[in-house]
């Protein structure tokens, strides 16, 4: 359980990054967040493994699937802020704005930037909601049954 529990513990956030509000960063900051620990917590149990053997352990499958789920979860995310979020004609987002040139007698002189992200309140929006609840949908019914299948193999 020391091992087991901790990987289905932060798998499990993976669903709940769909249910933050989809025009906050931390959307992606948790999904990435949950990549990584899954990534390396894959490093650190992959040494108690043995290395040779014919048949992959339930656990290593299990833990590859959250990982690829996890990944997807990054992907999703990324391109639903992507798709939320417009660029006030510029090429990125949250530029500086012009050059200011120093007032006599200052060395320098700070511009604050100039344009804000604004988010979309159309048929983007929508799209991403709809998305969103898909995913969690998906998410949430891919979580259980990796779950409860896990168990059933391990406690048969």
């Amino acid at each position: 359980m020391n091992v087991v529990l901790p990987v289905l513990l932060v798998s499990s956030l993976n669903m709940f990054c769909f249910l933050l509000p989809h025009n906050s960063g931390e959307r992606v900051t948790l999904s990435v967040s949950v990549f990584l620990t899954l990534a390396i917590y894959m490093t650190v149990v992959t040494k108690y493994l043995p290395h040779t053997s014919d048949e992959i352990s339930m656990f290593s499958l299990c833990v590859d699937l959250q990982l690829a789920t996890s990944c997807l979860t990054v992907i999703v995310t990324a391109a639903n802020l992507r798709v939320n979020v417009t660029a006030p004609s510029s090429s990125s987002c949250c530029e500086s704005g012009p050059a200011v040139t120093p007032p006599a007698g200052r060395k320098y002189s700070y511009s604050a930037p100039s344009q804000e992200c604004s988010f979309n309140d159309g048929p983007g929006s929508r799209l991403v909601r709809f998305v969103d609840k898909l995913c969690f949908a998906c998410s949430t019914l891919f979580f259980l049954t990796l779950i409860s299948a896990y168990c059933s193999v391990v406690l048969a």
